[in-house]
């Protein structure tokens, strides 16, 4: 993934900074975060933690969109069981947010 979807740095950041500005008014926004559930066929030794709260099993995928809401980041790491303020605590996430730049939710 790594190869093919890219965090920004340098110049591509500021861009996606002054983008966000220019298109929705915020002056310090690094990206628009979400997730969403992804249906899953479940292993035996996995099924109560993958039952959601929506009564199937999933895979809980996080994403990081730019402005012209092309992926910046992709983060799938949790059984549908988690809830949804747990994607904020994850390390990923509070290296590259330090600093005085937010995801918009």
């Amino acid at each position: 993934m790594r190869k093919y979807i890219k965090y920004p740095s340098g110049n591509a950041l500021i861009s996606v900074i002054d983008s966000f500005m220019a298109k929705c008014g915020f002056s310090i926004c690094r990206g628009a975060i979400d997730g969403t559930h992804v249906p899953i066929s479940s292993p035996v030794e996995f099924l109560s933690g993958s039952y959601n709260r929506k009564g199937w099993y999933s895979m809980i995928t996080q994403a990081v969109a730019d402005y012209r809401y092309s992926f910046l980041n992709i983060y799938i790491d949790w059984p549908g069981s988690v809830h949804d303020a747990h994607f904020f605590n994850i390390p990923i996430y509070n290296k590259r947010m330090n600093g005085n730049f937010y995801l918009a939710a």
